[in-house]
């Protein structure tokens, strides 16, 4: 009889302890899946940046979330940050926005082919699954540029601008990024720092529907960028990122919330480069 007691309480015990186990795994799921997301359903920079470092940013179940209201997945599983898609070109253009259209699209081929390059020379997946994200936003531009009549005039060469400024940019950060991974990654985040800058300055000279709406898409998913350089520019040269562009509040703010989505807004501080600009 207490033989069988004992049998019973032990198995007792150890379902109880499978059942509790259970209980926590789930849990501890759970707090994991919310501790890689930010507001509005991102996902955080360093849950992110984890994704791309293990898994070259395929089937990881990150980009989902579009941040800025940009158009379906990228693939690899990075969220296309374009949109929309097909302007009608009915609205009317200053020639201030027709300029920035212009600058525009060649630095967002800046940032892909310099994100190419440096992914040849070092094969770290961030850039080359950025470097698909900007061919995206390369087209957003693109497409507005056709709808509203005006000649593109990004080179379908890798490496070459018409705009002077952002020809001798490309050269020097090629150069820079190419001493070292953390330099590279460093390329990287500044270039998602002067594009968050340009599109600031440019966003406040607009009132033209369309171009704001892909503007402020783009300046999202700069900013997601920005974060996944930031992250892993820190976990492999061990220090902390410094802003080049933006003021380090800046640089603070855009990262916490994650997002932008405010036209015209141009509260932004001016460092370094400053070629091709109005």
């Amino acid at each position: 009889m207490i033989k069988k007691i004992l049998t019973i309480a032990t198995i007792t015990v150890i379902s109880g302890g499978l059942i509790w186990g259970a209980i926590n795994r789930t849990q501890a799921k759970s707090e994991t899946g919310e501790a890689g997301r930010g507001r509005y359903g991102q996902t955080s920079a360093a849950a992110e940046e984890a994704a791309y470092h293990t898994t070259g940013g395929r089937g990881n179940g990150y980009g989902a979330q579009n941040l800025g209201g940009g158009q379906g997945r990228l693939a690899g599983g990075y969220s296309d940050h374009s949109g929309p898609g097909n302007p009608t070109g009915s609205y009317p253009l200053t020639d201030a926005e027709k300029d920035a259209l212009l600058y525009m699209v060649e630095e967002e081929k800046l940032a892909g082919d310099v994100y190419l390059k440096m992914y040849e020379v070092w094969g770290l997946p961030i850039f080359q699954n950025i470097a698909q994200s900007e061919q995206q936003h390369q087209q957003a531009v693109a497409n507005l540029l056709q709808a509203y009549g005006i000649t593109n005039p990004a080179s379908n060469q890798t490496g070459v601008f018409v705009n002077p400024d952002l020809q001798a940019l490309y050269d020097q950060l090629i150069a820079q990024g190419s001493q070292s991974q953390a330099e590279a990654l460093r390329v990287g985040a500044l270039i998602e720092e002067l594009d968050i800058f340009d599109l600031q300055q440019r966003l406040a000279q607009t009132a033209n529907p369309e171009v704001q709406q892909v503007f402020n898409n783009l300046m999202n998913g700069s900013i997601h960028h920005l974060s996944s350089f930031t992250v892993q520019y820190q976990r492999e040269s061990g220090a902390a990122y410094q802003p080049q562009y933006l003021s380090a509040d800046q640089l603070a703010q855009l990262l916490g919330t994650g997002t932008y989505g405010q036209a015209g807004n141009a509260n932004g501080g001016s460092r370094g480069y400053r070629g091709g600009r109005n």
